[in-house]
């Protein structure tokens, strides 16, 4: 990414293929099938909430909608998160939590039993191409 609205664009990229990405993966939706719930996702200002059912995507909703968990974090850091190979100390949700550029928010007990299907959700983003 070489600037903020080449990476805000490809949050909301991001973000908008994350169902097709992620719904036809059956080990994904294996792992998640007992999640029933939404999950928010906090890029800088934007707001969006997937909403799942059964471990897929069924609806992303714009702006912070009631959620059971979520991760919230500068549009910087998920640039660099989002790379094709992130740099050290940007390639998982906990390195990144750890340097306070992420939060995370919301039932943590939940969160914690769903932490490895989120961090997979939120990588995901890492298989699109890039202009």
């Amino acid at each position: 990414m070489t600037n903020s609205a080449d990476s805000a664009a490809f949050a909301a990229v991001a973000l908008s293929a994350l169902p097709a990405l992620l719904n036809g993966d059956p080990a994904h939706v294996r792992r998640g099938s007992h999640f029933t719930g939404g999950i928010l996702v906090g890029v800088g200002a934007a707001d969006a909430v997937l909403r799942i059912e059964s471990g897929r995507i069924v609806a992303i909703e714009r702006g912070a909608t009631a959620f059971d968990f979520g991760v919230r974090g500068s549009l910087e850091a998920w640039s660099a998160f989002w790379q094709p190979v992130p740099a050290p100390g940007h390639h998982d949700l906990m390195a990144i939590l750890k340097a306070g550029t992420m939060t995370l928010e919301g039932d943590r007990r939940r969160l914690m039993a769903y932490l490895q299907w989120l961090k997979d959700i939120m990588a995901a983003p890492r298989r699109l191409p890039r202009s």
